[in-house]
């Protein structure tokens, strides 16, 4: 059996200090970690959830956009149309987007009163939208929506008021 003498040793006594020193580094390393974890993961949530919000709210303000583009296209193709056809087109748009709901505008429904959740009204052809010589005549649909947030977010409003008013040219 060989003679071990005392510089390897000492160069194997180095080795394993070294070698419990990386460990506590490596074990103060994950601590950090998992205390940066801690702090940064709530922010990360809250921002993902905002911008979710966000997202949605854009796309019920493009979906009241549109039902009163859609209305008053639908007049301005086919002047035959009533209102009740127009407040109906109007309808129709709005519900393509998902999480909104309008009822009550189409043939067979009870026609609601302005509520607090959505309104779509039409001002018809009137002289008010008639100018220049000859005169060019108007249309004028308004819908309103509340939107509603998913979350209760601090010191933000939970209800908010979206609303689009299109005015169209009528043909000939």
């Amino acid at each position: 059996m060989p003679q071990l003498t005392a510089a390897p040793l000492r160069r194997l006594s180095g080795r394993l200090s070294g070698l419990i020193e990386a460990s506590r580094f490596v074990r103060s390393r994950s601590g950090q970690a998992l205390v940066e974890t801690a702090l940064v993961l709530p922010i990360f949530t809250i921002g993902l959830l905002g911008g979710a919000e966000f997202a949605r709210a854009l796309s019920v303000q493009g979906a009241v956009t549109n039902a009163a583009r859609a209305g008053a296209e639908g007049y301005a193709v086919n002047q035959s149309l009533t209102e009740a056809d127009v407040r109906c087109y109007a309808q129709q748009e709005l519900n393509r987007t998902a999480g909104v709901t309008a009822t009550g505008y189409c043939s067979g429904e009870t026609v609601p009163t302005c509520s607090a959740a959505y309104c779509i009204q039409t001002w018809g052809v009137t002289a008010d939208y008639t100018v220049g010589t000859p005169p060019v005549k108007y249309i004028k649909v308004e819908v309103r929506y509340t939107y509603q947030t998913i979350i209760t977010w601090p010191g933000i409003l939970r209800n908010v008021y979206l609303d689009r008013t299109t005015i169209m040219g009528l043909p000939g």
